[in-house]
């Protein structure tokens, strides 16, 4: 047995400790990244959520919109022009309403993978 190993042993403890410090912030790292995920992906979804109620909203503006304008086409106040102004008006914020719908799943979706209860 020798008594002089040249300081491998305090060589070898060293160089654990460090891999322990360095898994250490690896995993530190990684549930700040996943929490980071989460957060991100639960901003996404509460704006989308908002997006949806706005957009319906915009619909049913757009549907009344139309709806006075018929009326004051049939007194012959408006004309037929306003009208189909309105009407494209309408399928534009009917657009939107669905492309906002379709926003708020995938971002649901997202959240859900994001927090690890996404079902396949």
């Amino acid at each position: 047995m020798p008594i002089f190993n040249g300081f491998s042993v305090h060589y070898k403890v060293q160089q654990k400790k460090l891999q322990l410090e360095q898994t250490t912030n690896s995993k530190e790292q990684l549930e700040q990244s996943i929490q980071l995920e989460i957060d991100q992906a639960l901003i996404n979804l509460t704006n989308s959520i908002q997006s949806v109620k706005i957009q319906k909203r915009n619909v049913q503006l757009a549907e009344e919109n139309l709806m006075a304008l018929k009326g004051e086409y049939e007194q012959g106040i408006a004309i037929n022009l306003q009208i189909t102004t309105a009407e494209a008006s309408l399928k534009e914020a009917q657009t939107n309403y669905f492309n906002a719908i379709y926003n708020a799943l995938l971002y649901k979706a997202d959240y859900d993978k994001a927090t690890g209860t996404l079902i396949k």
